[in-house]
């Protein structure tokens, strides 16, 4: 049996994972939890293959034939509160030349290099703009909503090219509805006719989804497309962020 661990680790300290066992393609458990230390560390240990995103808003995106390996701690600091114990990373993400930098807690870091053997890290807004690809079809415009506890991430494709990703924090439905509009009207897409897909804590009855689908009429949620086997009971557009990692390998 192959099998790999995935785990989603967010800025605010919560620690989701799953194992994939890629003979029968099943998912087994989805848990959340607080992150320490050593839970994670025993996780890693348990298992032979492991992939760590780690969610945050603190990330840029550069354009690869302007991107220099030595100034990635400066690209990000042009836009981001940069804390001096954090570690800065970056990945070219080959498809759209571009690179992705960002940064994490130093607490984090001892552990990646203590496991790099085992260990593969990749930022959430990377494991995003990989797999919706897969959403976007053969052209147009496509945009994506994905909420994790009052934080929502934007990526919209024109094409098969990524116009745009970011995070942003909210408080409200209405501030939720907001940034999306907001986003429609900057980049002119049209509210009728670009498809949305909303992916995390968000359901048919909520009030997120309500209002969003007052002002937009493609609208859907993210679909399992690569016909993973779930745990019963478990939705796959709610487990969006931690699975997209596995989605775009």
């Amino acid at each position: 049996m192959t099998e790999k661990l995935y785990l989603l680790l967010s800025e605010d300290g919560e620690l989701s994972y799953c194992t994939y066992n890629q003979d029968n393609h099943k998912i087994d458990h989805i848990k959340t939890g607080v992150y320490e230390n050593n839970i994670l560390t025993d996780l890693i240990n348990r298992h032979d293959q492991c992939i760590l995103t780690y969610a945050s808003a603190c990330f840029t995106l550069v354009p690869s034939q302007l991107f220099d390996q030595y100034f990635a701690y400066d690209y990000l600091k042009l836009s981001r509160s940069v804390s001096p114990d954090t570690t800065v990373m970056f990945k070219k993400i080959i498809p759209y030349g571009i690179h992705i930098v960002y940064a994490f807690p130093s607490d984090l870091s001892d552990i990646i290099k203590q496991k790099k053997d085992k260990l593969r890290v990749m930022h959430h807004a990377d494991a995003l703009m990989e797999v919706f690809r897969l959403y976007t079809g053969q052209g147009g415009e496509a945009v994506l909503v994905n909420s994790e506890a009052n934080k929502m991430d934007i990526v919209v494709f024109n094409g098969k090219r990524p116009l745009l990703c970011e995070r942003f924090n909210y408080s409200s439905p209405t501030e939720f509805i907001y940034f999306i509009l907001n986003t429609f009207t900057q980049l002119k897409l049209s509210v009728s006719e670009t498809p949305l897909f909303l992916s995390g804590k968000i359901e048919t009855g909520s009030e997120e989804y309500i209002m969003a689908a007052r002002h937009f009429s493609k609208i859907a949620f993210a679909e399992n497309k690569h016909h993973l086997v779930m745990p019963h009971d478990v939705k796959f557009h709610r487990h969006f962020n931690l699975l997209s990692a596995l989605l775009c390998e």
